[in-house]
């Protein structure tokens, strides 16, 4: 299987700390990032965020989702944010 790796660099004209908050406080996402559905954590971390695991489920305007599981790997507050990310395990519908 190739490796990816994605890097998303976003300039914003605002203040870097509520930016920073914004990006950084996931399980908020679905309420102001439209194609959102859904945050959920499945491990907290420690308390410098590190180690925090999620589950994200995307929407998209055609009748695609994508859900995959994100792993924090760094926290460089308020600059770097970096997280390894996996496939999450199918979900079943009986």
């Amino acid at each position: 299987m190739a490796d990816y790796q994605l890097v998303s660099i976003w300039q914003i004209a605002a203040p870097i700390e509520p930016v920073w908050n914004a990006i950084y406080e996931t399980d908020r996402w679905p309420e102001w990032w439209p194609f959102v559905a859904n945050v959920v954590e499945l491990e907290a971390g420690q308390p410098s965020g590190v180690g925090a695991l999620r589950r994200y489920r995307w929407r998209s305007r055609l009748a695609y989702q994508l859900t995959f599981d994100l792993e924090v790997t760094l926290v460089d507050r308020p600059h770097r944010l970096y997280g390894t990310s996996r496939t999450a395990p199918p979900v079943r519908h009986l």
